[in-house]
């Protein structure tokens, strides 16, 4: 799939209708055609097709790596930043194995329901 990505890549760069931003093959390098050569270069420039999670740590009071607690509030220098939460996939210490909407849905779901319940 990778080598018949690049070469479809390739083929769309070659359409007369970009030939006016004069297109030049970078990675892996127009001098590299055959099979084995795209297979090489493709584990080379690939790239996950993954969203970043765990940027943003949770943890207890004690973990001074920890940006925020178990209900999502921000940790500051002296103490929680009142009003500042992360709802993100930052907040997801592994990569799920499908696409991080669903689990960053669920993940907004429940802070919006603590925050509910904070505001009564």
């Amino acid at each position: 799939m990778a080598i018949d990505s690049l070469r479809i890549t390739r083929n769309i760069v070659a359409q007369a209708a970009l030939a006016k931003f004069e297109p030049q093959e970078y990675k892996p390098g127009a001098q590299h055609q055959s099979d084995q050569d795209l297979t090489r270069w493709a584990g080379d420039i690939a790239t996950p097709l993954f969203h970043p999670v765990g940027t943003t740590k949770m943890g207890r009071a004690d973990d001074p790596l920890a940006v925020v607690d178990s209900r999502l509030r921000v940790r500051g220098p002296g103490g929680l930043i009142a009003g500042l939460r992360v709802v993100d996939a930052g907040v997801m210490p592994l990569i799920t194995s499908g696409h991080t909407n669903s689990p960053v849905l669920m993940v907004a779901e429940k802070a919006a329901q603590w925050m509910v319940e904070e505001a009564r």
